[in-house]
């Protein structure tokens, strides 16, 4: 887009490629609680004696970080699509509000 190009802003297409977010941040969740089931279908593979323990500790830490990471990207993404979803709402708003002002005829005598 150079200078002299027109911004054009297109709430519907706002509202789409929040969706798209939302989509994909529910595709995110469904990954996510996928591979939770198939962690814990495993059970506690590494024993019960030191080394399995540890072995589970590290595990624990792992899978927590994992998992942390997991939420918080998911978590981010739907935030995204909400705030695009604001964007388009104001957008609008600010839209109905310019076109009434231009609709009333002037006030007093040209400045």
């Amino acid at each position: 887009m150079s200078d002299s190009d027109p911004l054009i802003v297109d709430s519907s297409h706002i509202r789409r490629k929040a969706s798209d977010l939302r989509l994909t941040a529910r595709s995110f969740d469904g990954h996510h609680a996928a591979f939770q089931q198939e962690i814990a279908s495993h059970g506690n593979p590494f024993g019960a004696d030191d080394l399995g323990a540890i072995l589970t500790e590290s595990h624990q830490y792992l899978f927590g970080s994992v998992t942390n990471c997991f939420t918080s990207n998911a978590q981010a993404l739907h935030g995204h699509a909400d705030r695009l979803e604001e964007l388009a709402t104001t957008y609008e708003a600010s839209e109905r509000a310019n076109a009434a002002r231009a609709m009333r005829p002037p006030s007093g005598p040209p400045r």
